[in-house]
């Protein structure tokens, strides 16, 4: 069947309404990383006990709906940002597996995932703010944070290869967890068992006994 030709008139309107839908992307898109910011901002003056969809709304220089419509309100908001800023996230994990490759073995991968998880959450203020928060939190929204965090944990354990007889998980669970305490402790403390926590010398050295005890378990 023959097409009828389009008219001007109807090529000019298209063109219009396809500039219309990318300009309110681009749009939402300013939006969206303006609530983001003046939510990193609140956490980093205020702390977690800070935040409400007012306040970040008006930091934002935003309506308060908009919060809403864009991230469902103030918890879809902080799970959003979480799972942009935070080391523990699915696609973090998958993309430090692909830049190690599959053949790399469980010493390899621990060292590099304990070593950027360090340097991540040291250069992160409103990360540790999160994490202390988590600690004496029982709420859902604390709790949904930690699973996130717990399901990537464990998507990363599943791809390190197993070394009998030693136990990859508790291991690396140890690691990990008394690098974070260090780094959260770091606010308030100037060393921890006499090794400097406030200066890059002093966590040259963990990450020099990260090596340490990893050649010692994987001889």
């Amino acid at each position: 069947m023959r097409q009828m030709p389009v008219s001007k008139a109807g090529s000019a309107g298209a063109a219009r309404q396809k500039r219309t839908k990318a300009s309110r992307r681009k749009s939402r898109v300013r939006t969206e990383l303006a609530i983001v910011r003046a939510l990193e901002r609140l956490l980093t003056k205020r702390g977690f006990e800070g935040l409400g969809v007012n306040a970040v709304a008006e930091t934002a220089g935003v309506s308060k709906e908009l919060i809403y419509r864009y991230f469902g309100g103030l918890e879809g908001l902080i799970l959003a940002w979480v799972e942009e800023r935070d080391y523990w996230s699915i696609r973090r994990i998958d993309a430090a597996q692909q830049e190690l490759g599959a053949s790399a073995d469980a010493k390899s991968m621990m060292r590099q995932s304990l070593k950027t998880f360090l340097r991540d959450l040291r250069s992160k203020p409103q990360i540790q703010e999160i994490r202390r928060w988590e600690i004496h939190s029982r709420s859902p929204l604390a709790r949904r944070i930690a699973r996130r965090r717990e399901e990537a944990g464990q998507r990363f354990i599943s791809r390190v290869p197993k070394e009998p007889p030693h136990d990859v998980a508790a291991i690396y669970g140890i690691l990990q967890a008394g690098l974070c305490y260090l780094v959260l402790r770091s606010t308030v403390l100037q060393s921890y068992s006499g090794v400097s926590i406030r200066s890059a010398s002093g966590w040259k050295r963990f990450e020099a006994a990260i090596d340490d005890i990893l050649d010692a378990v994987f001889k």
